[in-house]
């Protein structure tokens, strides 16, 4: 985690060609702000714990062509920070997720579709399903 004494965020970051996954910044201010924006990567998150109430600008350019995804609060404090990331550590929040076959994904559209799905369901292209057979050709 980065403190308040690194002046330029984005220059301080390890050698990374592609940035963050991540970023979550918990300063109220838009130079705080800014810097999680140009730190993540393309495809990323940044996560505000109470967004500055004045104008900021954002490049919508950067943001739709890179994909960065934001979330954000409008209030928050770091106390409140500490006590998302406290129940969040000791394993209190647990996702539920599963990996299925890439054939399976019809069900899995359809059974997000009913609400019928619990969590996040990733396809794998490398799986079979277990009734499936497969079969090679030579020639």
């Amino acid at each position: 985690m980065l403190g308040p004494d690194i002046e330029d965020v984005p220059a301080y970051m390890p050698e990374q060609p592609s940035g963050c996954p991540g970023v979550v910044v918990s300063a109220v201010s838009t130079v705080a702000f800014n810097q999680g924006v140009d730190s993540v990567r393309a495809d990323g998150t940044v996560v505000s714990v109470g967004l500055p109430s004045v104008y900021m600008e954002l490049s919508i350019v950067l943001a739709a062509l890179d994909c960065i995804h934001g979330l954000g609060s409008i209030v928050g404090t770091r106390k409140e920070l500490e006590v998302a990331f406290a129940f969040g550590g000791p394993g209190l929040v647990v996702p539920v997720d599963e990996t299925v076959p890439v054939d399976s994904g019809p069900q899995v559209v359809d059974d997000m579709t009913q609400g019928r799905m619990p969590g996040r369901k990733a396809l794998n292209f490398s799986l079979q399903s277990p009734n499936k057979v497969s079969f090679h050709l030579a020639f």
